[in-house]
């Protein structure tokens, strides 16, 4: 029978079974309309659901009456460590009333009050030890990767292969357009006194450079040093030209 349906499963069963006659009634064809689409709303399709269903509410029932022991049982605890924590009073009652207003009221202030008073201690007591098994596990898989500068000084004195820097950047979260930023990034720039002697000495004068031959020498100049240190041709030629000292007047 429709009427004895508990479930969508059982309706449809009852439906099929139904005379033609019958289910040409107005009447009980919306009965079965509106009774289908309320088993479907309260997620009863089959037998089983309504047995989740039923275990579902004794497990919340479960959980409310734990919440309220725990509740009557915790709230002095409470009360003591709220005393301890500079807050003011009205944060405090509002930290209380969460804790009443059920399971997940009373995990929040729970999480909250080890977190500001026995996780920073714990965490402090157990920091050498956690290191040591950082180091430990470290010096077994080699996860420990070398810093990006590292990788690019490396590369200008030719110690580091640029297939290792690629790699080892992507490991640790660079994009190619990031790599590419960082290497013009970590170019050698002159410093702002680098700056100021280049024009006080005829750098960017070709009078005065080709007057006093400020230039000469400078193909006899070793670069590949300069390389190393991460500069260019221009930076070395401004150096060298920059390096003369002219005689006193």
């Amino acid at each position: 029978r429709l009427r004895d349906a508990a479930d969508v499963s059982s309706l449809n069963k009852a439906w099929v079974s139904t005379p033609s006659r019958f289910k040409e009634d107005e009447d009980i064809k919306d009965f079965y309309e509106s009774e289908k689409k309320r088993l479907e709303d309260e997620g009863l399709n089959t037998a089983s659901d309504i047995v989740v269903g039923w275990i579902g509410k004794q497990i919340a029932a479960g959980v409310n009456v734990i919440t309220g022991a725990a509740l009557t049982n915790l709230t002095p605890e409470f009360t003591k460590i709220l005393d301890e924590i500079d807050i003011p009073e009205e944060k405090k009652n509002i930290i209380k009333n969460i804790a009443k207003s059920g399971e997940f009221g009373l995990n929040a202030v729970v999480s909250f009050l080890l977190g500001v008073t026995l996780y920073p201690a714990i965490m402090t007591a157990t920091a050498p030890a956690w290191r040591i098994a950082e180091h430990l596990t470290d010096s077994k898989i080699h996860s420990a990767l070398l810093m990006p500068d590292v990788l690019l000084r490396g590369r200008w004195r030719d110690i580091i292969k640029e297939e290792q820097i690629i790699a080892d950047m992507l490991k640790q979260g660079f994009t190619l357009e990031d790599i590419k930023a960082y290497r013009e990034i970590m170019k050698f720039y002159p410093s702002p006194r680098d700056l100021v002697t280049w024009q006080a000495k005829e750098v960017y004068e070709p009078t005065m450079i080709a007057k006093y031959g400020l230039e000469d020498e400078l193909e006899e100049v070793e670069k590949e040093a300069f390389y190393k240190a991460g500069m260019n041709d221009e930076q070395i030629r401004n150096f060298w030209i920059a390096h003369w000292e002219h005689p006193s007047w």
